[in-house]
C-alpha cells in the first residue's frame, strides 16, 4: 500500500504508458513507411497510428510535469546540482513537443507525408524522449535505489553503521572469502584484522582497493574512459583529497552514498583511485607565466 499510494506512482504510470503508446505507434509508422506499397493503405496506417502516438506524447508531458512537481526535495536538489540532468529534462520535453507537433501536422493531418526518412526520424525522437526520461528518473533517486533503504551501490542503508565498525571486507560473504583465500596473513581466526591490512605490500593493498571500488563505486563510475570515469573525475587530485572524499563521499556530493567501511579500507580505496588519477593537463597557465605541472 505504501508503494501504491506513493505520490510518484500516478505520474510515472501516465508517462510510461504514454511512452509505450508512442514507441509502439512510431514503430508501426516506421514499418509501414518501409514495407507497405499501397499508398492508400499506407496513408490510412499513418493516420491511425498517429492517434495513440499523439495520446502518448500528451501522457508523457502530463506525467512528466506531475512527476517533477511531486519530487522529494533531495531529488529536486539533485536535478539542480547536475547540469546534465537539466539538459536532459529540457531535451525530453522539447523532443516530446516536437514529436507531437510533427505527428499532428504530418501523419494525422497529412498522411501523405509518410516516408522512410520521416519514419526513422520519428522513431529516433521517440527513443530519445523515452530513454532520456528513464535515465533522469533513475538518476534523481541517488544516493538511493530504494529511498532510505537501499543505497545506489546496493548496500542496505541500515548496514552502514555496522560495516563502519567491522569493515566492508569482513561484512561481505564473497569479499571475506577472497581476503581469506588470497591474504591469510591478515586473518585472526576467522576474522579480518583491520590492523594488518596496512602491512600488506603496496600491490596487494591496491588490489584490495580495487575490490572495494567494485562494490562501492563501480555502479555509477567507470574505472577509465567511461561514464563518470574515475580517472577523469580525479585528474590532478592529491592523495589527501582522494582520501577525504573516500571517507566522506556524501559531504563532497550529497547524492553519493556514504562510505560503508573502516578508515583503513578507505585508505586502500584511496590508494587504488590514486593509481587511476592522471596528472593535471599540461600547458595550462594559472597566472604564474608557466605551465601547471
Amino acid at each position: 500500500w505504501t508503494a501504491f499510494f506513493n505520490p510518484q506512482l500516478i505520474p510515472q504510470v501516465l508517462s510510461r504508458t504514454g511512452g509505450s503508446f508512442l514507441l509502439a505507434s512510431l514503430y508501426v509508422y516506421l514499418h509501414a513507411a518501409f514495407k507497405e506499397k499501397d499508398p492508400a493503405l499506407r496513408n490510412h496506417i499513418a493516420m491511425r497510428s498517429a492517434r495513440p502516438a499523439l495520446l502518448g506524447s500528451a501522457l508523457i508531458s502530463l506525467g512528466g510535469i506531475l512527476w517533477f512537481k511531486l519530487l522529494p526535495q533531495s531529488a529536486l536538489d539533485a536535478v539542480a546540482a547536475a547540469s546534465s540532468l537539466n539538459i536532459l529534462m529540457t531535451l525530453v520535453f522539447a523532443v516530446t513537443v516536437a514529436v507531437f507537433v510533427m505527428l499532428y501536422l504530418g501523419p494525422y493531418r497529412n498522411p501523405g507525408w509518410i516516408s522512410p526518412g520521416f519514419g526513422i526520424l520519428f522513431f529516433a525522437f521517440g527513443l530519445v524522449a523515452v530513454s532520456s526520461g528513464e535515465f533522469i528518473r533513475e538518476a534523481v533517486r541517488k544516493p538511493y535505489i530504494v529511498y532510505n533503504t537501499v543505497m545506489s551501490n546496493q548496500i542496505m542503508a541500515d548496514e552502514i553503521p555496522q560495516l563502519r565498525q567491522t569493515g566492508y571486507l569482513e561484512g561481505g560473504v564473497w569479499t571475506k572469502a577472497l581476503v581469506k583465500s588470497e591474504y591469510p596473513q591478515v586473518m585472526t581466526g576467522n576474522t579480518i584484522d583491520q590492523t594488518k591490512l596496512p602491512l600488506l605490500p603496496d600491490a596487494d593493498r591496491v588490489k584490495l582497493g580495487a575490490v572495494l571500488y567494485q562494490h562501492h563505486c563501480n555502479d555509477c563510475h567507470a574505472v577509465q574512459d567511461g561514464i563518470s570515469g574515475m580517472d577523469n573525475m580525479t585528474r590532478g587530485w592529491t592523495q589527501p583529497m582522494i582520501l577525504d572524499v573516500c571517507k566522506h563521499p556524501e559531504q563532497s556530493h550529497f547524492f553519493m552514498p556514504p562510505w560503508a567501511g573502516t578508515d583503513t579500507e578507505a585508505q586502500l580505496l584511496a590508494e587504488y583511485i590514486q593509481t587511476l588519477s592522471p596528472e593535471s593537463p599540461k600547458g595550462m597557465n594559472y597566472g604564474s607565466g608557466g605551465d601547471a605541472r
